[in-house]
């Protein structure tokens, strides 16, 4: 495949946002071999990879796609000579690319210290849309201490484990709130606060 590839993120985009688009350009480069640039600008001609809202989507076509989608859902789809990764949320838009990499190039996330990524050859597009809305907004393993002294923070974003008891930095898609998490216990919404 002879085309130019770039992939696009806004300029004031979030900070997960950001890495995610490098995330994409890390993994398409052992894919492929191929090193595709991560702009800010859009370049009108080629291939782009559109990692949330940027100038090639229409505002119109973003929120028919966000309104599919709930927590940290996704779509990835293409538009004209853009493949649109969409989210609400910044983890998500890094969920979107994770599971791109490993729906079209069989790469595969095993451990914090083992990956699996076979040689592609040419770079792989989307040619029909997909949308992942998780079945369970608390995915997490462990226990709490070990998880907070044990967790590796790119794996947690790259299997999709979204842990309410690790603090997590901003670049892997920041904290989680509860309802429960230094509030009142969700229990009350079951039992009232005087048999409680």
């Amino acid at each position: 495949m002879n085309d130019e590839f770039y992939i696009l993120t806004d300029a004031d985009a979030h900070e997960c946002v950001s890495y995610a688009a490098s995330e994409l350009g890390k993994y398409l480069l052992k894919a492929t071999g191929r090193e595709i640039p991560v702009v800010h600008e859009s370049y009108g001609e080629g291939v782009c990879f559109s990692v949330g809202r940027t100038s090639v989507l229409p505002p119109e076509v973003c929120e028919k796609w966000e309104g599919k989608l709930c927590g940290d859902g996704f779509a990835v789809f293409p538009y004209g000579k853009v493949v649109a990764f969409l989210s609400r949320t910044p983890r998500g838009i890094a969920y979107a690319v994770y599971d791109y990499l490993e729906r079209f190039f069989g790469i595969r996330f095993l451990t914090a210290d083992c990956e699996y990524v076979p040689l592609a050859g040419t770079v792989r597009l989307p040619d029909e849309p997909f949308v992942s809305n998780p079945s369970l907004e608390m995915r997490t393993y462990l226990t709490a201490d070990i998880f907070q002294e044990k967790a590796d923070l790119a794996f947690l974003t790259k299997t999709r484990t979204r842990d309410v008891f690790t603090p997590v930095p901003e670049k892997f898609g920041g904290g989680n709130k509860v309802f429960g998490r230094e509030a009142n216990h969700n229990f009350h919404c079951y039992v009232p606060f005087e048999k409680y």
